[in-house]
């Protein structure tokens, strides 16, 4: 009999992984732990790059993962990894034309009426979601009822710990890793195996 390759069975434990993880209920704990099975195997097969977007890309390519797995992810067309690297690498491409995008902004003059308004501060603000998986992100991570966010930390650096790093990291307040980096004094990769952790 034919030993599958450690690549085949990889791929096969992530699909096993994600129906398994669809089977429970958005939120319920038994498909966090089946998530977090599956960033931790995808973590050692995904794209890479130096970019200083790549950090940020990837984030939100976990967090569309665990949005989107049930009903976007269809393992006939692609594999678990294929599926992600895609969402990752458009994702790198979305910043960087973001970045683009923001600069060429700022050389802009926005137009303004003869009384001097700006014709777009006429326009109201989109109605916000009631819940978001954002605000529910937000609730657990500031709740923390079992304290284990707050009590993982960096060594020698308990200022950096696991509930901080959520918090920080959420949209619309969304915090580089970069300027946590920067704030914290801490390397990237320490930021983010904690983070990952």
């Amino acid at each position: 009999m034919e030993s599958n390759s450690p690549q085949q069975s990889r791929k096969e434990m992530l699909i096993a992984l994600a129906q398994d993880a669809c089977k429970h209920a958005p939120g319920s704990r038994e498909r966090q732990r089946k998530l977090t099975e599956m960033i931790t195997i995808l973590a050692r097969s995904l794209w890479r790059e130096s970019s200083e977007y790549y950090e940020d890309a990837l984030q939100d390519s976990y967090c569309f993962l665990c949005r989107r797995l049930c009903d976007l992810y269809d393992p006939s067309k692609a594999s678990v990894t294929t599926w992600i690297n895609n969402h990752l690498k458009w994702r790198l491409h979305s910043l960087k034309m973001k970045a683009i995008a923001q600069e060429r902004k700022r050389a802009f003059v926005p137009l303004t009426t003869e009384d001097g308004l700006n014709p777009v501060d006429n326009i109201p603000a989109p109605v916000a979601p009631e819940e978001s998986l954002v605000d529910l992100i937000r609730a657990w991570a500031t709740e923390d009822e079992s304290g284990e966010l707050r009590s993982k930390h960096l060594k020698n650096n308990p200022r950096v710990t696991c509930q901080m790093l959520i918090l920080r990291r959420l949209v619309p307040e969304e915090t580089t890793w970069s300027d946590l980096s920067k704030e914290f004094e801490v390397p990237l990769p320490s930021l983010n195996a904690l983070y990952q952790r």
